[in-house]
């Protein structure tokens, strides 16, 4: 039979472990974190004789505001939709039929970006909890057997 403080021995390492780990993966997923909460448009650009889905509008470049202008050429020169956090930022634009240097564009409906409950300060905090106790049970269990 093992004795208590044997137990309290593997109940602290157990909980330095635990905690560690717990900690370890909530820093990494707050330093991988790379999600945007905001508001975007995607352009696609249309064939001769195509018709855009939802399209309200048809405008020529020209005849943009400047900042639909910034938006529009920012949509359509990024790989992926930039986000924005103001939705006023791209709604103008959106579900327009462009047409810029000749060519026809679809800017597709206002999509929201958001991002999953952060949970990494959990981890965090929980972790740094456990790695503080482990550590109190290993000190009190190492002081205890000093006492003896």
């Amino acid at each position: 039979m093992r004795s208590p403080l044997d137990r309290a021995v593997t109940v602290g390492v157990v909980l330095l472990l635990v905690g560690g780990l717990s900690g370890g993966w909530g820093l990494y997923l707050e330093a991988t974190d790379t999600c945007m909460e905001g508001y975007g448009v995607t352009v696609d650009e249309l064939d001769p004789g195509e018709t855009a889905p939802l399209a309200t509008n048809k405008v020529d470049y020209g005849n943009l505001s400047s900042d639909e202008r910034r938006v529009f050429r920012e949509v359509l020169d990024a790989e992926e939709s930039p986000i924005y956090e103001n939705a006023s930022d791209v709604s103008s634009v959106a579900n327009t039929v462009v047409t810029y240097r000749g060519t026809r564009y679809w800017v597709g409906p206002l999509f929201v970006n958001d991002c999953p409950p952060d949970v990494s300060r959990i981890f965090v905090v929980t972790g740094g909890a456990a790695l503080l106790f482990g550590v109190l049970v290993l000190a009190t269990f190492y002081t205890v057997r000093e006492l003896r």
